[in-house]
């Protein structure tokens, strides 16, 4: 039996035990909280290690080779320099994403009118300058009349676009622009940066190239200017820049260089982080000596290509021109003259443009089938190599510009395997003045290496159309296609984009088939860029200026962010 003793004890425990299974069960909770809360840093820290998320600071310093001449949007195209500042410090209406197509800067929207003449824009409101004054519809105003003014010392071409345009602002932030007649190219025009009429009103038109603006610009970009010298720019994001997102990067500065090599020995001692024009015998050996930099590469719009003259006797002759295109390895060519720094061409459009479709046009080298052409087209081997017709040879003038890289190069190659199909072939070169002067424009020429600007719009109207035949046009080869022409006068009527990109994949067709020009090349651009900057990325590019398309989305600093159940902290 249990004593009185041994009850009380028993009693006594048991009370106790009682009363600490709260302190349990509370001290249960403590450690299932302790191992939630590091269960939850544990599992925000895992990702942020893996993939560091954008920070603002840094500054990024690159190598530019000359020296700004007017910073001034109307006239950056005259320097590539000028054309960089511009980039970075004015903004347009609208601009270009990385596949050209056009999206709003300063414009919110735009409509266009049923018959395709009338455009129509909605400016964002509470954009400034960087002197703080707000941009209105004003500004666009003043900015194209100084375009339309005939005394106007910038480009013709863009002058001559602008001269047949109505302006009319509606309201402080609602303008519209009047054609003539419709033009579907006109977008492409809104992408120059404007001018601050508050500035600038009282300067004529002739007087603004040389005004001193130049030396002191301010416009409406992602950066403000804090010092222009002889030496460099020096540039700092503005604060109250419209976009969502300021830079990350805040401070950008270009250091002006007298020549490529000079720049290249800057960016090879790290007195700079960034170098753009790359030669292409250059990037293979910055990749193989240099783990401090990258190579980053974007296309040209620019095609190489080679212009056959119609009137030519010999090249009349369809069928010799599409032997010509078979002869040609576009491969090879691109390995030989440009170390493979291009994109062999296949179409007389620029791929990856927003306009462009991707058709598989008949371009493969065959030199087989290119023999037999030339066989079917009465140009027959004589036994020594020699191809006679007639009892002449099949020869060939091949000209030239001399004042770019690799031109000459590419002509010596396309020389080289057109006589392995028994076509003889004569390469002379020149300036490109001369070229232009003396050969292209008389038309006095059999066929002619050269690079064609083919812009980041769709439209080769002035090259390809015949009535731009004339000493005044661009269609060096002569070519009249009745149905190419009224392809492309009506994707120039044409506003819708599906639209047009069916007419111009009509053409290409049209083009491949008929051959008054053999494609050859696109080169890209080489753009070496610092490990220490991330983000980087080149898309289509019409200008060397647009490899700062997404400079505001590049950045040097980084953190980590600790997600909590009650919240996000940057660290």
């Amino acid at each position: 039996m249990e004593s009185l003793t041994e009850r009380r004890y028993r009693l006594r425990i048991t009370e106790r035990r009682k009363a600490s299974w709260p302190g349990a069960v509370l001290r249960a909770g403590l450690v299932l909280l302790i191992v939630l809360v590091f269960g939850s840093i544990a599992w925000a820290l895992v990702p942020a290690v893996g993939a560091p998320l954008p920070a603002p600071g840094g500054a990024y310093v690159e190598g530019v080779v000359g020296n700004p001449l007017s910073v001034n949007p109307l006239f950056a195209d005259f320097n590539d320099v000028d054309g960089d500042l511009v980039t970075l410090i004015f903004s347009g209406l609208t601009r270009h994403n990385d596949t050209g197509a056009l999206v709003p800067d300063l414009a919110e929207s735009w409509t266009i009118s049923e018959d395709a003449r009338t455009y129509t824009f909605r400016l964002r409101s509470g954009v400034t300058f960087h002197d703080g004054q707000p941009l209105t519809a004003k500004d666009v105003a003043f900015t194209v009349r100084a375009i339309q003014d005939t005394n106007f010392q910038g480009n013709p071409a863009l002058a001559q676009m602008w001269r047949k345009v109505q302006v009319d602002q509606l309201d402080d932030y609602l303008i519209r622009f009047t054609l003539k007649e419709p033009f579907a190219p006109f977008l492409s025009y809104t992408t120059i940066g404007i001018l601050p009429a508050h500035i600038l009103r009282g300067v004529q038109a002739k007087d603004l190239r040389s005004n001193d603006f130049r030396n002191h610009p301010i416009g409406s970009g992602p950066y403000r200017v804090k010092e222009l010298t002889v030496q460099h720019l020096l540039l700092e994001s503005y604060p109250e820049f419209y976009a969502a997102q300021l830079p990350y990067i805040p401070s950008v500065e270009l250091r002006f260089y007298p020549s490529y090599d000079a720049a290249m020995s800057a960016l090879k001692q790290g007195e700079v982080l960034g170098l753009g024009s790359i030669k292409p015998g250059d990037v293979a050996s910055l990749q193989q000596d240099s783990k401090s930099l990258r190579v980053y590469r974007g296309l040209r719009t620019n095609q190489v290509e080679v212009i056959l003259n119609l009137r030519s006797s010999i090249l009349a002759d369809r069928g010799v021109r599409r032997a010509l295109a078979l002869g040609l390895d576009r491969e090879k060519l691109v390995k030989t003259v440009v170390s493979g720094e291009a994109l062999p061409a296949d179409s007389a459009l620029v791929p990856g443009s927003w306009l462009s479709q991707r058709d598989a046009h008949d371009y493969t080298y065959d030199p087989s089938a290119a023999r037999k052409m030339l066989d079917e087209s009465g140009w027959r081997e004589n036994g020594q190599g020699i191809r006679m017709k007639d009892g002449a040879p099949l020869r060939l003038a091949l000209l030239t510009n001399n004042d770019a890289d690799t031109r000459v190069k590419a002509a010596e190659e396309v020389a080289r395997q057109w006589r392995q199909i028994g076509v003889e072939v004569e390469v002379s070169s020149s300036g490109f003045a001369g070229l232009l002067k003396d050969y292209l424009i008389p038309r006095r020429f059999d066929a002619v290496v050269y690079g064609l600007d083919m812009g980041l719009d769709a439209d080769v109207y002035s090259l390809w159309h015949s009535s731009q035949i004339g000493t005044s046009g661009f269609n060096f080869s002569s070519f009249a296609n009745q149905q190419a022409d009224q392809i492309l006068d009506e994707a120039r009527r044409t506003s819708d984009a599906q639209g047009r990109m069916n007419l111009y994949a009509r053409f290409g067709r049209i083009f491949a088939e008929e051959t008054p020009s053999i494609p050859l090349y696109h080169p890209t651009y080489g753009y070496a860029v610092s490990t220490t900057v991330h983000g980087v990325r080149l898309g289509l590019m019409e200008d060397t200026d647009d490899r700062f398309q997404y400079l505001t989305r590049w950045f040097m600093k980084t953190k980590r962010q600790l997600r909590l159940p009650f919240g996000t902290f940057d660290f």
